[in-house]
């Protein structure tokens, strides 16, 4: 289970970056559709 949760870290810092990465761990996966 943490293997996904890294792998959506490094997707958020891919994506948006540090406050997208802020964003989703306090959401769950909103940075990830922000893209």
């Amino acid at each position: 289970m943490e293997d996904g949760v890294n792998m959506k870290r490094i997707l958020v810092i891919h994506t948006g970056g540090t406050i997208s990465m802020k964003e989703n761990k306090e959401t769950g996966e909103v940075n990830t559709s922000s893209k």
